[in-house]
């Protein structure tokens, strides 16, 4: 029940940039609205268990259908995970209303989420994209609680109206809960946001807060199975969760560590310079003159006679080529040409910047200033400038 999207830099108005793949998407089942839908393979297991330990319950508490007790329980899953489909879609279709992408819709064991293509430009869109699948889930229950006044108390229709009114009102509650990832750490990072004008801060407090959630389910669910008011199975599943909650608390505090960092992208300040050396140049003599250089970073480049620039080494490869071997082996034989090298402006910077490293991926960039090649950009140098593993 979260929201995958990349936090906006500290004190400006986010730029796009698009979702890392954190998870996989699965199998595609279908769309609503355009929006696809994915279903992981984990699902199975809430669907085959739900309507196994249902079934077991209708079975025993209703023996005139105990023969169909494992078909009402799997339609009432089928149900389940349709209420679980409609607040997230709740999440994508207010975020299109507030003017963002929704790239896909994920279902999996512990709920689903929905994966936008960019950051809430606003505090404001932040927390109505944030509170709108509870809201979704709060009315389905809302709903579900006057089919079950409507209908014959202890009546099996009654029953699964009861129990779909509670695992929608608690699906709710749960995700108001605020610490990401949960919906409702959505909405208190929206809230922080705008009270201190700093998207990251507000990002790690919300972080910390979905840790602090994670270790008191942990604890809440060992205490309950302990004095034996939690049978094995939703013990299981309440580790799951907990554990789960806290991996995803812990990303959402160092990508925004990682963001407030942002505003130091700068493609031509990261651009190490050119050493420039001739076509068929030995690959030892062009090594020991970029050694002797002063600038050992440098990348080390094949120019012709004019001085055009015609190739650019690569460093793993150059540094596969045993010592020995190095003489006899030309610079060119380890560099490649610089139409094949992607590029990037020198003017770029934050966010616009990671938008294209993350768009068109590669371990190096050619950096252009005014079609002029000052120098080039290497993917580990904003890594290391961003501080992230």
């Amino acid at each position: 029940m979260a929201m995958m999207q990349p936090q906006p830099p500290t004190g400006s108005p986010p730029t796009p940039v698009p979702s890392r793949p954190v998870k996989r998407r699965g199998v595609k089942i279908g769309s609503i609205a355009g929006v696809p839908i994915y279903i992981r393979g984990s699902l199975l297991i809430l669907v085959i268990a739900v309507t196994f330990l249902y079934g077991r319950l209708i079975a025993a508490e209703r023996p005139g259908v105990s023969q169909f007790a494992a078909l009402i329980a799997f339609g009432f899953v089928v149900v389940l995970v349709l209420s679980i489909l409609l607040h997230e879609a709740g999440h994508a279709f207010t975020a299109r209303r507030v003017g963002l992408g929704v790239k896909a819709i994920t279902l999996e064991l512990l709920g689903g989420y929905t994966e936008l293509d960019r950051e809430s430009p606003t505090p404001g869109s932040e927390l109505l994209v944030a509170l709108a699948g509870p809201f979704v889930s709060f009315v389905l229950g809302g709903v579900a609680v006057l089919g079950a006044f409507a209908t014959p108390r202890h009546s099996l229709v009654n029953e699964l109206l009861v129990q779909l009114a509670v695992a929608n009102l608690v699906v709710a509650a749960f995700n108001v809960l605020p610490g990401l990832p949960l919906d409702g750490g959505r909405a208190l990072r929206g809230l922080l946001w705008a009270i201190t004008g700093d998207a990251s801060k507000a990002g790690v407090a919300a972080g910390w807060t979905g840790r602090i959630i994670a270790m008191a389910s942990a604890v809440a669910g060992s205490y309950l199975f302990a004095v034996q008011l939690l049978a094995l199975p939703s013990f299981v599943f309440v580790g799951v969760m907990s554990f789960n909650l806290w991996i995803s608390a812990s990303q959402a505090i160092q990508a925004a560590e990682m963001q407030a960092r942002f505003p130091q992208l700068h493609a031509g300040s990261l651009a190490v310079p050119l050493f420039p050396v001739l076509s068929g140049t030995p690959l030892s003599e062009a090594l020991r003159m970029l050694a002797g250089s002063g600038r050992p970073d440098a990348a080390l480049v094949v120019v012709d006679t004019a001085g055009a620039l015609r190739a650019l080494v690569d460093p793993i490869a150059a540094r596969a080529v045993p010592p020995p071997r190095q003489p006899w082996v030309a610079v060119d034989a380890v560099a490649r040409g610089i139409d094949y090298t992607r590029r990037v402006d020198a003017n770029l910077r934050g966010a616009d910047l990671v938008q294209t490293l993350q768009t068109d991926p590669a371990p190096e960039y050619l950096v252009n200033n005014h079609d002029h090649i000052i120098g080039v950009l290497r993917v580990a140098d904003v890594v290391r400038l961003l501080g992230r593993r």
